[in-house]
């Protein structure tokens, strides 16, 4: 996730129209666009690998492995960069299926799956850009996006899956991050009254957030 984040900040930084763009607080180097775009186009190659990788050696998508790595190559594409459109496809096709979103050896339904999932389809929704355009014609992202209202606990939040809530950090604080993803997947996407619902109800709860104790 972090190495993901820091190549979208590359990804920026590339196409700025600054020559030079930001500048750490602890450092006084400066990084233009061309350095950063060559930073780019270096680092792709090395996140596809890794997604492959994986992908064949765990086969499962993993509630930010496979999202992240698929988000870092559909943001270098929105920007200009050469991507490889058939493994996107290919990454799309087997993210989305919910018989990866488990160990391979694990027994499950798709109901199962989904539930256990809440992270993942919410990461997987962001990966895959911006919904108000091709994205909101596939199939997938409606249904997902209706899997994670149902999902939504009574009291207004997300529970978190995965192994998230095995984290050095409060309960309530891994709650309140898996609740944020989802409702960045959510609102601004779609428009109909139980998403108005849902994020009435997930606002009240978040609203007694307390300050963080971890990164999240």
């Amino acid at each position: 996730m972090r190495l993901a984040s820091i190549f979208i900040m590359a990804v920026e930084a590339a196409v700025s129209p600054s020559p030079a763009v930001v500048q750490p607080q602890a450092s006084t180097a400066k990084v233009t666009a061309v350095e950063a775009r060559a930073i780019v186009e270096k680092a792709l190659p090395f996140l596809r690998e890794e997604a492959d990788a994986w992908i064949e050696d765990r086969g499962c998508v993993s509630c930010h492995q496979v999202p992240f790595g698929i988000w870092t190559h559909v943001e270098a594409r929105r920007k200009g960069f050469q991507v490889d459109d058939a493994k996107l496809d290919e990454w799309e096709q087997w993210s989305t299926d919910w018989r990866h979103w488990m160990q391979p050896d694990a027994e499950t339904t798709e109901e199962k799956a989904v539930e256990g999932s809440v992270d993942t389809i919410a990461q997987l929704i962001l990966a895959l850009g911006d919904l108000s355009t091709a994205e909101a014609t596939k199939p997938w992202v409606g249904e997902f996006q209706k899997d994670l209202i149902g999902l939504q606990e009574k009291e207004g939040g997300w529970r978190a899956c995965g192994q998230l809530p095995l984290g050095r950090r409060p309960a309530r604080e891994t709650q309140e991050v898996s609740t944020m993803w989802v409702r960045q997947a959510l609102f601004g996407h779609i428009d109909s009254q139980s998403v108005e619902k849902a994020g009435a109800a997930s606002e009240l709860w978040l609203a007694g957030s307390q300050p963080g104790q971890s990164t999240e």
